[in-house]
């Protein structure tokens, strides 16, 4: 028992030990199995707006080393748009050439509208944001919309509209951008962009606030403001709104939409909005008799300068001029001298040129300050004018281009359509041709097919009407001879007489009526059997599988002529012993095969062997087949095929 005992611990601890082992081993060569990362998971990564955009940076160049190996990658035109992107964030602009024009080359090699859009946007906006030349981010961003067009990307086109609208806007093309914004909105309300809904309203009511329309502008922020899903952008929008009310004289809701932005701390989490709200409410409250507003001025101010924020800088430097004007003349003077230099540092005429309004109000006399206004009023009004000229000519020639592609299409759509239609009208000819050939050959079928069964009935009916004609007429005639001559008593004209009479009643039999009703089988099983000699044996096999219901009166007929044929041949000429006839049937075809032990014909007897022609004869009527194969001494065969 002690022993047992230890035996079985000693099986139970190498069994655990041999367990841990394993589970080990499957473990290491998991750990060591395990798929490494491909390019669809760098992607996805860079994708991934919550990660640091360094990290974003170093997955998107893991996921295009990858792709580069692999060059049926289906992800590289995605990888190489997400890289331009990615170059353009980090401001490394030669890079996001580069792969943009990439991104370009595979894209028409693959024949990818989408991407070859992607990447006219995202030169768009280089143009736009990087280098300041306006007229080519338009043209690229109109190329975009273009590629937009061919695969109905309603998003795409519609975005790509609105930073054309931004552009006019940006160049006081105010009509140009209220009808292109127009254009946009349709585009962006049917691919449902909320986002960008929003911000296009937002452009429509700077068109119509520029162009002094402000009911309409009103209208419009409100749409924005109701519509958007992002907070910071309702800020913003309820921002625009506000300064309308400044325009409209409506302080009191200009400094409420002020108070609201700057009591909210999401709002504030953007310095350049709360900087602006700051000082857009000082200067409601001054234009509503509020004098004390100069440290909330200079409070703007001084989170602008430290943001660097120069769009910012030159509208506080334009406040605070028109803030000391009337009180402070030298003061105001020394803000719109810095609004001067700001202006020309970032190269902006039209703040310039608002700076320069306000000194001449300072300084009417001044005829410098008033020549470089005019001549830079003058300078701007060209400026605006070719830029609008420019951004027309771009739509018109645009349209002229999207009208000869459309007309070609049509000249296409046209071609194909009469070639359609041409290629319809042969193929109804030919049809028609071939309906035709189809109808005449089965018209003809079928008057061959009814000549052929009047042929069979016609001799059908001529062998009835000889077989009554020798029985009723000759037979009985002879008959009545062959009693006269008893009388006589001539015994060897009277055998003569006998036999006479017996081979008319043989053709009288043999040209009888047939029954081919529902005692067909009987009846054709009868006229083998009397047709057998007394010392022949016949054979009959698979003759109850043929399902003679089927088969036409003319066919029944045929085959019972056919064998009677075979069955005299063999009664008077072969001496068989033995005669086998065996039926079968296939899917098409009943077969009929015929073979007796007799002495069989030479080829010299069967040309005068007329009966077997006639036989072949009646068979190809009905459109079967009938061979015979007859050897001195060697019997006689023959198969018969008809169709089922």
């Amino acid at each position: 028992m002690l022993k047992t005992t230890l035996l079985y611990r000693l099986f139970l601890i190498t069994y655990l030990l041999l367990f841990i082992s394993c589970t080990k081993n499957s473990l290491e060569l998991e750990k060591n199995t395990v798929t490494p990362p491909n390019s669809f998971f760098y992607f996805q990564k860079a994708k991934d707006k919550s990660i640091p955009l360094q990290e974003r940076y170093k997955a998107i160049n893991s996921a295009y080393e990858l792709s580069k190996k692999n060059t049926n990658d289906t992800l590289l035109l995605k990888i190489l748009q997400k890289k331009s992107v990615i170059h353009y964030l980090m401001k490394q602009y030669d890079s996001l050439q580069l792969f943009n024009t990439q991104l370009l080359h595979a894209a028409i090699l693959k024949k990818n509208p989408f991407h070859i859009g992607k990447h006219y946007s995202l030169k768009g906006v280089y143009y736009k944001e990087v280098t300041g030349d306006q007229n080519s981010a338009f043209y690229y961003f109109n190329q975009s919309k273009n590629y937009f067009l061919q695969i109905g990307d309603n998003g795409q086109v519609g975005k790509a509209l609105l930073n054309m609208a931004l552009i006019q806007q940006n160049f006081s093309d105010f009509f140009g951008s209220k009808e292109t914004i127009t254009e946009s909105l349709q585009y962006l309300i049917r691919a449902q962009k909320t986002k960008y809904i929003a911000s296009a309203y937002s452009v429509l009511a700077t068109n119509h606030r520029k162009l002094l329309n402000y009911e309409d502008a009103i209208k419009y922020y409100n749409k924005a403001i109701e519509i958007t899903d992002s907070e910071k952008d309702r800020f913003v929008y309820l921002n625009n709104l506000s300064a309308i009310y400044i325009d409209h004289k409506k302080y009191k809701k200009a400094i409420q939409g002020f108070k609201t932005i700057l009591n909210n701390s999401l709002a504030n989490k953007c310095v350049k909005n709360k900087a602006r709200a700051i000082d857009n409410m000082a200067y409601a409250k001054w234009l509503s008799t509020q004098t004390d507003v100069e440290n909330e001025f200079q409070k703007a101010l001084n989170i602008r300068l430290k943001n660097k924020d120069l769009r910012g800088q030159i509208a506080s430097y334009t406040h605070l001029a028109e803030f000391f004007a009337n009180k402070d003349s030298k003061a105001a003077k020394k803000w719109i001298d810095k609004a001067l230099i700001v202006s020309k540092k970032s190269n902006n005429p039209k703040a310039e040129l608002d700076a320069l309004k306000l000194l001449i109000k300072l300084a009417p006399l001044n005829l410098p300050i008033k020549n470089r206004y005019i001549i830079l009023q003058d300078s701007l009004y060209k400026q605006e004018l070719t830029v609008k000229t420019q951004f027309a000519k771009i739509k018109y020639d645009d349209k002229l281009k999207q009208e000869e592609i459309l007309k070609l299409k049509n000249q296409k759509a046209k071609q194909e359509t009469e070639t359609a239609k041409q290629k319809a009208h042969k193929t109804i000819f030919l049809s028609s041709g071939i309906i035709i050939l189809l109808i005449g050959c089965f018209v003809i079928y079928f008057l061959k097919q009814r000549y052929k069964r009047e042929k069979i009935q016609e001799t059908y009916k001529t062998e009835t009407r000889i077989s009554k004609k020798v029985h009723d007429e000759l037979a009985n005639d002879i008959y009545n001879v062959m009693i006269q001559l008893e009388d006589e008593n001539k015994p060897e004209l009277l055998n003569k007489i006998e036999d006479i009479y017996s081979r008319t009643r043989d053709i009288s039999r043999e040209n009888s009526s047939i029954d081919t009703g529902q005692n067909y089988p009987e009846e054709l099983s009868d006229m083998l059997s009397s047709y057998t000699p007394i010392d022949t044996m016949l054979i009959v096999k698979g003759f109850d599988h043929i399902n003679w219901e089927k088969i036409s009166r003319e066919k029944k007929v045929t085959l019972y002529r056919v064998l009677q044929e075979l069955m005299t041949n063999m009664k008077k000429h072969s001496q068989a012993k033995l005669v086998a006839i065996t039926f079968s049937k296939s899917f098409k075809l009943i077969k009929i095969n015929y073979s007796d032990n007799g002495r069989g014909i030479t080829e010299k007897a069967i040309n005068y062997r007329n009966g077997l022609y006639n036989a072949e004869n009646r068979i190809k009527t009905i459109g079967g087949s009938f061979i015979f194969d007859s050897e001195t001494e060697n019997g006689f065969k023959a198969e018969i095929q008809i169709p089922n």
